[in-house]
């Protein structure tokens, strides 16, 4: 791993290297449910459905692609991490446009037989999404020991997020503006062609900046051999370093941190803790993709560009706080810029809670999506800086930690969605339905996040505060487990005495 300062150059090539990802991810989340169930006339139920099984696909596959992108060695010289990004992204640009291309047929099949053709095609998708998004992620704290660094690694990939999402919105609100006939409100089965088109034009654009992440990021491989830790000698390590060009080298060198297996995490709180506000943050984020393009459509029957438009001011809201929260840092800290950003969420929650249907069509939910969005912005920024800080310098199970914490994050955002798409049901032709949801529901996410970074201890994150995390403790551990297989002795083997005559 480079110990030095990282190049502009280099955490731009980096910072592209999610952006089919985001493109993807920004559709999906923000227009799946208004598709099947305006486009295919999809019962909300099933839609819900749909979403739901594509969030538990990719939460079972991001910490099984993480642990993956940790044991690999890559293709030749082509590092494990860009070698995962890259499947990741064949695997999705296959998938991801067929999701929204309606196919002959569809508007006589049943709902059951789009879910089975759905099924396929959401698995393979959301399979190679999480390949490409643990595998970017697990990179910052490998390509810089710099916290620094990080974190301008960090703030660019988020603000490259941002204008990903942006695109999106920019796309789609072209495609609708087009419309024949100004009049119609609500999306019908007649857009289906629009979506078609706004898909192949993301993928094309999503490709050619993956392509400049793989051209131009270099990934470094240093791969651990692990030796016998059975005695009460200092912990050694070989590492045996390759670079391009260079004769490769090794040496053995005291080990000062302590590798961290996939189960060690478990023992440290700061895991915990910050692994939650992470979840929460993307859950912020995910939620309010998914149920503002709906409470547009049902809540106040907004123009059609709206559905481009209000995430499209909740996204740049997000990109002027994200560059924001630089400036935060110089001048306090990390939990500061959390707390700014809870409290702005909460306040738009707040705001739609009680504001009326007609001052919110009018003018005041382009307020209320600045306000939820620079909120957002802030609080994934930092959260996912957070998990850098708390992996440290132990790479070699960075893509895991990310990985785990994906896994909640997306099963419990489907598991959400799903309940809400269901009450749906229930509350049929209630124009305050998704109001309400998004009134409690992400306000109270707000509050939680507040007491969690409240309670969180900054100064000592990235600590190892298990004493089986230290080299100390193990080096204790490995005394026990030689005292317990050779007996109390200095040379490793147990002492045998010749009896004596007298016995």
């Amino acid at each position: 791993m480079d110990t030095g300062r990282l190049q502009s150059a280099q955490k731009l090539s980096y910072g592209v290297g999610h952006v089919y990802n985001d493109l993807c991810g920004t559709m999906w989340f923000t227009y799946i449910l208004v598709y099947l169930q305006f486009v295919l006339k999809l019962p909300a139920s099933t839609a819900g459905v749909i979403l739901m099984m594509g969030q538990v696909v990719e939460a079972a596959a991001t910490p099984l692609a993480g642990l993956e992108s940790d044991r690999i060695t890559g293709c030749g010289k082509y590092g494990r991490r860009k070698s995962t990004h890259l499947v990741g992204t064949v695997l999705t640009m296959f998938a991801f446009p067929l999701v929204f291309i309606a196919l002959p047929g569809f508007d006589r099949a049943s709902p059951e037989a789009l879910l089975v053709f759905y099924i396929p095609l959401v698995l393979i998708f959301k399979f190679g999404w999480a390949m490409t998004q643990v595998s970017h992620l697990s990179m910052i704290p490998e390509l810089s020991n710099d916290a620094t660094d990080r974190d301008d690694m960090t703030i660019l990939r988020y603000i490259f997020d941002m204008a990903s999402d942006m695109s999106v919105y920019v796309v789609t609100w072209a495609a609708f503006s087009a419309r024949h006939s100004p009049d119609s409100v609500t999306i019908d089965g007649s857009d289906a062609w629009r979506f078609r088109n706004i898909s192949l034009i993301l993928v094309a654009i999503g490709v050619v900046f993956n392509g400049i992440f793989h051209v131009s990021t270099i990934e470094k491989s240093a791969k651990p051999i692990e030796m016998p830790q059975t005695s009460s000698a200092p912990l050694r390590s070989k590492v045996v370093h390759e670079e391009e060009g260079d004769v490769a080298c090794s040496e053995t060198v005291p080990i000062t941190i302590v590798p961290m297996r996939w189960r060690d995490w478990f023992r440290e709180k700061h895991y915990f803790q910050v692994g939650l506000l992470l979840v929460l943050s993307r859950l912020f984020l995910n939620l309010s993709q998914a149920f503002i393009p709906l409470f547009l459509q049902e809540g106040i029957r907004a123009p059609q560009e709206y559905l481009a438009i209000i995430p499209g001011v909740c996204q740049l809201s997000a990109l002027l706080a994200s560059l924001l929260v630089k400036i935060i840092l110089c001048y306090s800290t990390k939990k500061v810029a959390i707390i700014l950003g809870a409290s702005f969420v909460f306040v738009g929650c707040a705001w739609l809670g009680f504001d009326s249907p007609e001052a919110i069509r009018s003018g005041n939910i382009f307020l209320l999506a600045t306000f939820l969005g620079a909120g957002t912005g802030m609080i994934i920024v930092v959260s996912t800086s957070f998990v850098s800080d708390l992996i440290g310098k132990n790479t070699e199970s960075g893509a895991y930690v990310f990985g785990s914490i994906a896994f909640f994050h997306n099963l419990l955002g489907g598991f959400v969605v799903f309940v809400v798409q269901l009450g749906h049901g229930f509350c049929e032709g209630s124009p305050t339905y998704y109001k309400n949801f998004i009134t409690y529901g992400l306000s109270s996410l707000a509050v939680l996040s507040l007491v969690l970074v409240l309670l969180l201890d900054e100064v000592t994150l990235g600590k190892r505060l298990s004493e089986k995390n230290t080299v100390e403790g193990r080096e204790k551990l490995a005394d026990k487990a030689n005292v317990k297989k050779y007996g109390a002795t200095n040379t490793g083997f147990p002492i045998l005495t010749t009896p004596s005559s007298e016995s």
